[in-house]
C-alpha cells in the first residue's frame, strides 16, 4: 500500500516537472519570435565607385609676348664726326646762308632710320630771319629739317614754322624764314634722319 502511494508521488512530481518545463520552453519561443519580428536588418551605404585617380594634364606655357622694336635713342657725336660735319656746315654756308651770322652752336647726334636730335632752345625774334643748314654723314641717305615753336602760337595748329624742301644728305631751310609773328617766341631746330642711320648736324643761322 505504501508502494502505491510512492510511485503515484513520484509520477505526479515528475509530470508537473515536465508541464513546467514545457511552459518554460513555449514562453522563451514566443519572446524569441516576438525578438525575431522586431529586428531589422543593418542597412550599409552604396559603396562609391572608386574612379581611377586622373594624372595631371601639363600646363601649357605662357608664350613671350614679341616686343616692338622701337629705333635706338640719339648718340653723342664724336669728335671726329663733330669737325668733319662741323667744316661741311660752314663751307656751305658760304652761299646758303651768305651774309647771315650763326645763332648757337653747330649741335647734332647719331641717329638711327626715324631718330631726330633738338637744339638747345633759341630765341626767334620779331622780324628776323632764318635759315638752318643740316648735313648727315656716312650712312645717312636723307636728312630733315624744321624750325619749331616751343609752344603754340595762333593760329597754328602744330609748333613746326618752318620746313626744308631739299633732299638728300645735305639740307636747309633756305631762303630764309622770317618771323612775321606780331611778337618774338622761344623755338628750336630739329633734325631727322629720315634714310639710313648715322651722324647728323645742323647749325641755325640769323640775320
Amino acid at each position: 500500500m505504501i508502494e502505491h502511494e510512492v510511485v503515484g508521488s513520484l509520477r505526479n512530481s515528475r509530470g508537473r516537472t515536465l508541464g513546467a518545463s514545457l511552459v518554460v520552453g513555449c514562453l522563451g519561443l514566443a519572446l524569441c519570435a516576438a525578438c525575431g519580428g522586431d529586428e531589422q536588418e543593418v542597412q550599409y551605404p552604396p559603396q562609391q565607385q572608386m574612379q581611377p585617380q586622373q594624372q595631371a594634364q601639363p600646363q601649357p606655357q605662357a608664350q613671350p609676348q614679341p616686343t616692338a622694336t622701337t629705333p635706338a635713342g640719339p648718340q653723342p657725336l664724336d669728335p671726329v664726326n663733330q669737325l668733319a660735319l662741323q667744316t661741311q656746315i660752314q663751307e656751305r654756308a658760304k652761299t646758303e646762308a651768305k651774309g647771315m651770322k650763326p645763332a648757337g652752336e653747330v649741335f647734332g647726334a647719331v641717329l638711327q632710320t626715324g631718330g631726330q636730335a633738338e637744339s638747345p632752345q633759341v630765341m626767334i625774334d620779331l622780324g628776323k630771319c632764318y635759315t638752318v643748314i643740316a648735313q648727315g654723314g656716312n650712312g645717312v641717305t636723307e636728312v630733315n629739317v624744321e624750325i619749331q615753336a616751343a609752344q603754340l602760337l595762333p593760329p597754328l595748329q602744330a609748333p613746326v614754322v618752318a620746313v626744308d624742301s631739299t633732299t638728300g644728305p645735305a639740307a636747309a631751310i633756305t631762303p630764309c624764314w622770317k618771323n612775321n609773328y606780331p611778337i618774338g617766341f622761344p623755338g628750336k631746330v630739329v633734325v631727322k634722319a629720315a634714310g639710313g642711320a648715322g651722324p647728323v648736324a645742323a647749325q641755325l643761322y640769323v640775320k
